[in-house]
């Protein structure tokens, strides 16, 4: 008898394995390590069909999940999932700024940037979960996947100067060839308004110019007014595609 969707889930370490049905088109997790909630993600490479969505539908229906999301996904790539009735979760804009020509960053005074390590990375979901809604919060297993969605990776965190071990704020920004996309950024409520989010991108966007990048694009939820707005203030453009998260009830 094959091994249950469960137990595969529970089986592999991250949590993440690919169904044999659809194995070239979707991978399915998790969705915030709930026992009934489902994540599926396409493979870039291969776009899913509605019968591949529903055969992973029924599979979890079988065992008992009730809820599946979507990861943000382009129109495009939403039309499978709403042809088998998926509906809109939340809407996210895009944005995207070049890197010819970059504004000057000046260190601060009172905090530092310095690269995470795997110890951080407790205190840096503190972080996460202080600044984000409880949808958009990270497990040790989304942090892991944000960390290697691409070929490289920057990830940074701010700490006062007088203290390497407090966290004030991390950002996460990754290449693929000439590509660069910031991941992840947060900033204690605590300590925003500071000038630590402006520090941690202009950071992770003069390491991809070194590094011989193009572009970078972010996504961010378009009523997150504060994040659009330091956006914008660096120079990046809004685009005129949303991605799209979706989901659907199941059972």
């Amino acid at each position: 008898m094959a091994m249950s969707v469960r137990k595969i889930i529970n089986h592999i370490n991250l949590h993440t394995y690919f169904i044999k049905p659809c194995s070239k088109s979707l991978m399915i997790s998790l969705w915030h390590n709930e026992e009934t909630k489902a994540l599926l993600s396409p493979n870039p490479d291969v776009s899913p069909s509605a019968e591949s969505i529903t055969r992973c539908l029924n599979q979890l229906s079988q065992q008992g999940f009730t809820k599946v999301f979507t990861s943000a996904l382009l129109p495009h790539q939403s039309k499978a999932f709403i042809d088998c009735g998926f509906q809109i979760e939340k809407k996210l804009a895009v944005l995207s700024r070049d890197l010819e020509s970059l504004p000057y960053w000046k260190k601060s005074s009172t905090y530092n940037l310095r690269r995470a390590t795997r110890k951080d990375r407790s205190k840096v979901l503190e972080v996460d979960s202080a600044s984000f809604p409880q949808f958009w919060r990270l497990t040790n297993k989304t942090l892991a996947e944000a960390i290697h969605a691409t070929s490289y990776t920057r990830f940074e965190i701010a700490t006062p100067i007088e203290s390497e071990d407090i966290i004030l704020g991390y950002a996460i920004t990754g290449q693929s060839e000439d590509k660069g996309f910031l991941q992840r950024l947060a900033v204690n409520p605590t300590y925003q308004h500071l000038g630590i989010g402006k520090s941690l991108v202009l950071d992770g966007l003069w390491w991809l110019k070194k590094r011989g990048a193009t572009k970078i694009t972010v996504n961010t939820e378009v009523n997150n007014f504060k994040a659009l707005c330091l956006y914008h203030n660096l120079g990046f453009a809004l685009q005129p595609t949303e991605m799209h998260v979706l989901s659907t009830k199941i059972n």
